[in-house]
């Protein structure tokens, strides 16, 4: 009977051992788990959304109206364009670029179409995108 009693303690020692193992490492998870989630929230907060958008706005319109108006100095404007935009987002710490391929004219030498590269980095984010323009 002893060793029966003796035994039945040994085996309420381990399962409390085991148990103590098993909440210790929920715990560490749960841990993790929210850890993880509150990075999430700060980069979904410091996600430069407007100046992506204010960003791809400029780009459009101003070749667009440069296109259409002035399509013999149009690639001159772009390397300006993008040597401005690429100094003013480093000024807050981004890269931005700009890059115009790919120009369709028309007989008359009127651009009908072209495909611009947008490109946006930051310490949390790399954006690129590529859109075809057309006149």
């Amino acid at each position: 009977m002893e060793n029966l009693n003796c035994n039945r303690g040994q085996m309420i020692v381990i399962m409390a051992l085991i148990v103590a193992i098993l909440l210790t490492g929920l715990s560490y998870v749960y841990s993790q788990n929210l850890l993880a989630g509150t990075e999430s929230s700060i980069t979904q907060l410091n996600f430069p959304k407007n100046e992506i958008r204010d960003l791809r706005a400029i780009v459009i319109e101003q070749l667009t109206y440069y296109a259409y108006r002035y399509p013999d100095s149009f690639l001159d404007y772009v390397r300006m364009l993008d040597e401005q935009i690429a100094k003013l987002y480093a000024l807050h710490g981004a890269y931005a670029s700009i890059d115009v391929y790919d120009i369709k004219k028309d007989s008359t030498g009127q651009i009908t179409s072209f495909k611009i590269k947008i490109i946006f980095s930051n310490v949390e984010v790399e954006y690129e995108e590529t859109k075809v323009v057309k006149l």
